[in-house]
C-alpha cells in the first residue's frame, strides 16, 4: 500500500518538481540560444505566478549547488553546475556537454 503523504510532504514534492522544471528550462534555453534566460523569461514561459517566486526557486537551486550566479547586475548571469555550453561552428548550434 502506498504511503499517504502529509500536506507538507506534498508541498515539498511540488516545489522540488518545479525547481527541476526551472533547471531543465535553463539548460534547454541555453542550448538553443547560446545564453541563459532572464528571470522574466523563466517566469513567463513556465507560467510561474511572479518573478519573486522564480527568484526564490533560483536561490534554492543556488543554495543546493545546482546554479552559480555571476555579477548581480546582469539579468542572464547564471550557470548550471555540471554543464558547459560550447559553439559547434560546423552546425551553428550550441551543444551542452557535461563537465
Amino acid at each position: 500500500m502506498p504511503k499517504i503523504l502529509t500536506k507538507s510532504e506534498r508541498r515539498t514534492l511540488r516545489a522540488d518538481k518545479r525547481r527541476q522544471e526551472i533547471l531543465d528550462y535553463i539548460i534547454d534555453f541555453h542550448a538553443i540560444y547560446g545564453y541563459p534566460p532572464t528571470v522574466r523569461e523563466i517566469t513567463d514561459d513556465l507560467k510561474i505566478s511572479s518573478t519573486s517566486v522564480t527568484h526564490y526557486h533560483l536561490k534554492v537551486l543556488e543554495d543546493e549547488g545546482k546554479l552559480i550566479f555571476g555579477s548581480k547586475g546582469s539579468p542572464r548571469a547564471m550557470q548550471v553546475v555540471g554543464y558547459r555550453f560550447c559553439r559547434d561552428e560546423r552546425e551553428r548550434k550550441w551543444l551542452k556537454k557535461d563537465v
